[in-house]
């Protein structure tokens, strides 16, 4: 497992493996700052199978605080659009 900062989001990921990563939701921290919008969920559970990405996703919060897991099956999608991934990468 490995704890790592993302370059674009600024989000916290912790990799078990290179397919397999998550992170962690707080709508908390939004409702004490200075944002113009404020939204909070109670109960959220979300799941996704992205065929474009070879992905699942699933997403579950309650009363504001969860998770967000993702686990990609196949990176061939990556091969074709390796030139678009490389400038978003190197900025």
């Amino acid at each position: 497992m490995k704890l790592e900062k993302d370059k674009i989001d600024k989000t916290w990921y912790l990799h078990f493996n290179k397919n397999c990563f998550m992170h962690l939701q707080n709508d908390w921290s939004q409702l004490f700052g200075k944002f113009n919008w404020y939204s909070f969920h109670i109960i959220y559970i979300y799941f996704e199978k992205c065929t474009m990405t070879q992905a699942y996703e699933f997403e579950f919060i309650l009363l504001g605080v969860g998770f967000w897991i993702r686990y990609n099956y196949s990176y061939e999608w990556e091969k074709k659009y390796d030139k678009e991934i490389n400038k978003i990468k190197n900025k």
